[in-house]
């Protein structure tokens, strides 16, 4: 009589876990028992192996769904006042993105361009471009090549100080793993030294935005 009791008490054990387990999929038992009633063996044996089965079931949609989690879109971004530009080409930003898997990343550069010192007569340009090495000569072979931006202030203009918004953008595919980011520029000026900057971006942001597949 002990021995139905403890098989009748671990059958309801079994049914209240298998309500729990309910909330994370669909599951029954075959068989259910009311108070006074002889429990079988085989018949909890069955039970344990609705229950069993629908863990295991649970814990596979659980790792297949970790699985595509780690796919899904996601985003690094920088903000910061770049250096002076100058003749000079100068890396003005850089920023790394760690992919969980192969997909694609869109880079969008904005900016605001400073023209302190433009004077008529004369144009006055900035040139900004990103690449993944952050070579400081213009590339059209570089995946990003379509990135390259040229700001002028035209000769025509007359003498003062210009305000550009600035946005450079581009997209590539990528593997998993960490891939690097340059924002490159120059400028058609030289500021004289000890004088404020004649050409200069601030309030810039690099973004990177991942996404797993191309639609």
């Amino acid at each position: 009589m002990k021995d139905v009791i403890r098989i009748a008490a671990i059958a309801l054990g079994a049914i209240f876990f298998s309500t729990i387990c309910a909330f994370a999929q669909d599951l029954s038992v075959p068989h259910t028992f009311n108070s006074g009633e002889a429990a079988v063996a085989q018949e909890v044996n069955d039970n344990f192996s609705a229950v069993v089965g629908g863990i295991n079931t649970n814990t596979s949609n659980i790792s297949a769904n970790t699985a595509t989690l780690a796919g899904m879109p996601g985003v690094d971004f920088l903000e910061a006042d770049p250096p002076d530009l100058s003749t000079t080409p100068i890396i003005l930003m850089q920023q790394t993105i760690t992919a969980p898997t192969s997909g694609y990343v869109h880079a969008v550069f904005s900016s605001i361009a400073y023209f302190y010192r433009h004077q008529t007569g004369t144009s006055t340009n900035i040139r900004v471009w990103m690449n993944l090495d952050g070579d400081l000569t213009p590339d059209i072979t570089d995946p990003l090549s379509e990135s390259f931006r040229y700001f002028s202030v035209p000769y025509v203009i007359p003498t003062g100080t210009y305000y550009f918004n600035v946005h450079s953008a581009g997209t590539i595919p990528v593997s998993a793993g960490t891939t690097t980011f340059y924002v490159v520029g120059d400028s058609s000026d030289d500021t004289p030294a000890g004088e404020y900057p004649d050409t200069s971006c601030y309030n810039s942001s690099l973004h990177l935005l991942f996404f797993p597949e191309r639609y």
